[in-house]
């Protein structure tokens, strides 16, 4: 996997480099905590209705649980895209990007806490794996909105690099 300590992803500097010039770890952490309140678990019907209404096309991965998008602007020869996961009120994003390297995508907060290291060694989030919550529909919209924000900041820088 990309970032063991044995099997560095080539790009991987480079890649967290693009995330820490769009400010990914504050924007990140400052979105969970605008939704840290405890979540609860929305209905399925619920969670495709708001996704639908993005204007996205997910699709529901059964076996893993969680909705899969991907982005036709993705940088020549990679693959680029977000997962969500919405299980028990929390909603995390997994960004998904490889290269013809290989895989620099993981969750979000792992992106945040290993973009904020670069700057700060020993960095570690009070919370080691935040993800913003949700109690019901219109805050599943809401945070869903502000998700998809994020992603497409972070797609349009790496859209804009050239990847090996």
């Amino acid at each position: 996997m990309a970032g063991d300590d044995n099997d560095e992803h080539p790009d991987e500097q480079p890649f967290l480099k693009v995330l820490e010039g769009a400010r990914f770890a504050d924007r990140y952490y400052a979105y969970c905590a605008a939704h840290a309140m405890q979540g609860y678990d929305i209905p399925m019907a619920t969670q495709t209705a708001v996704l639908k209404e993005t204007g996205r096309t997910f699709r529901y991965e059964k076996k893993e649980k969680f909705f899969a998008w991907r982005d036709a602007k993705a940088p020549k020869g990679c693959e680029l895209g977000v997962n969500v996961s919405l299980d028990n009120g929390q909603v995390e994003w997994i960004l998904v990007f490889e290269t013809p390297a290989g895989h620099l995508g993981r969750p979000f907060s792992s992106l945040a806490t290993m973009t904020r290291r670069l700057s700060e060694s020993t960095y570690r989030h009070t919370s080691p794996h935040p993800t913003p919550n949700v109690t019901n529909k219109a805050e599943l919209r809401d945070v869903i909105a502000q998700g998809l924000a994020l992603y497409d900041a972070l797609a349009d820088a790496l859209a804009a690099q050239s990847w090996k």
